[in-house]
């Protein structure tokens, strides 16, 4: 790795300077941090702080090399070869640029952006503007961006283990927290990263009740969701329910499917539109569950849209009651009901239809070509698909 950082300048900078005082700190973020955490400190911003004394480094290696200065074999060959020496120095800055520096975000955001985004992106930026400009939020990290001219905000993966970034320290939140926006796709993250790390493996199974306890301290209510995506308020005019234990009464098609690991599908009704409307079209449904044991896993929710001949056109994973009342947590026996507005993609074909079904993700966290994190899935285990919807209302 550290040969990587010098490689793109032809170990030009590969000298002793004071200016590498700076970047001492994220050097050893990298070095020490794992191959997971050197992984994301490099493809995000993080990165950054690296640039300055990678760069003025290289411009004083340069001006040594002006000053005949630099070691005589550098000499000879940058004198002998100097269309070379120009094309080096030219890849070393683009290099760079694109790797570690901010363009490649940039362009991200013109593209997916409030001005060009998909629908769903649109859709999330309807949900950001929802917020109070001052009020202090937890906020998914995606969302982060957004929202950060606010003076208190706090990242939920932090809020969900309950310790600083490379620390045992506690996360605190202010106690006077106002609202929070989280994508609540991101405890799927953290259910894998809790099958590749120590660190996630000891705080995943208590992260729900940190959550719970957050809510239920700050006397917060879910005022909206849409997809997978809830808004959490402390005035909500008319809060809505995200889960509740209760009894089959509110179901209105009854079904008694058996899943895995003990669990069963015991059916499903309609629910209320959202009160936002999207970029996209919301599919709202309750749906009614119970476990004969305590699973020992945290199933989640696979709704997938397919066409006329059963191919997929789109798929989301939810977490099961949003991930705040995971399996892992269901008592022996009682009912659990829960509620999605499930989102799905404009301009679907007539006869797409829903299919949902359980899954136990098994896998790895990446990071895209755009330094968005992203997963990747292995095999994971399927339950039967369990309900089948037309698409369109």
């Amino acid at each position: 790795m550290t040969l990587a950082l010098f490689l793109p300048f032809a170990f030009i900078n590969f000298r002793w300077s004071k200016y590498w005082l700076l970047a001492l700190p994220i050097y050893f973020q990298l070095i020490l941090g794992g191959s997971i955490n050197a992984l994301i400190v490099i493809k995000t911003h993080y990165s950054n702080l690296l640039l300055l004394p990678l760069f003025l480094v290289f411009i004083l290696g340069l001006a040594k090399y002006q000053q005949h200065s630099l070691p005589k074999w550098w000499q000879k060959l940058f004198s002998a070869e100097k269309k070379l020496a120009a094309i080096v120095v030219t890849v070393a800055i683009i290099y760079v640029s694109l790797t570690m520096g901010p363009i490649l975000p940039w362009l991200n955001q013109l593209t997916f952006g409030p001005k060009g985004e998909t629908a769903w992106a649109k859709t999330q930026w309807q949900l950001a503007k929802l917020v109070p400009p001052q009020a202090s939020l937890l906020s998914s990290y995606a969302i982060l961006s957004a929202l950060s001219s606010r003076e208190k905000i706090y990242a939920l993966n932090y809020a969900f283990t309950g310790k600083q970034q490379l620390s045992d320290k506690d996360y605190n939140l202010t106690e006077d927290l106002e609202a929070i926006l989280i994508d609540t796709s991101d405890l799927l993250f953290y259910q894998l990263q809790a099958q590749n790390s120590s660190l996630w493996r000891k705080q995943y199974p208590t992260g729900d009740d940190r959550l719970r306890q957050i809510i239920a301290e700050r006397h917060l209510q879910p005022n909206l969701a849409i997809g997978p995506i809830v808004y959490f308020n402390k005035f909500a005019d008319s809060p809505i329910s995200l889960w509740s234990t209760s009894s089959l009464s509110a179901a209105t098609n009854y079904q008694n499917i058996s899943l895995e690991n003990n669990l069963h599908f015991l059916g499903w009704s309609n629910l209320n539109q959202a009160k936002l409307k999207t970029a996209g079209e919301l599919l709202p449904l309750s749906l009614f569950w119970q476990a004969n044991q305590t699973p020992s896993q945290d199933w989640q929710l696979q709704l997938t849209v397919v066409n006329k001949n059963n191919s997929p056109l789109y798929q989301k994973i939810y977490p099961l009651a949003y991930g705040l009342y995971p399996t892992s947590a269901w008592q022996p026996n009682e009912i659990v009901q829960t509620n999605y507005w499930f989102w799905l993609p404009p301009n679907l074909p007539k006869n797409a239809k829903i299919q949902l079904q359980l899954i136990y993700p098994k896998g790895s966290l990446t990071l895209n070509d755009l330094g968005s994190l992203d997963y990747l899935l292995a095999k994971p285990t399927l339950s039967k698909i369990f309900l089948t919807l037309p698409a369109a209302n």
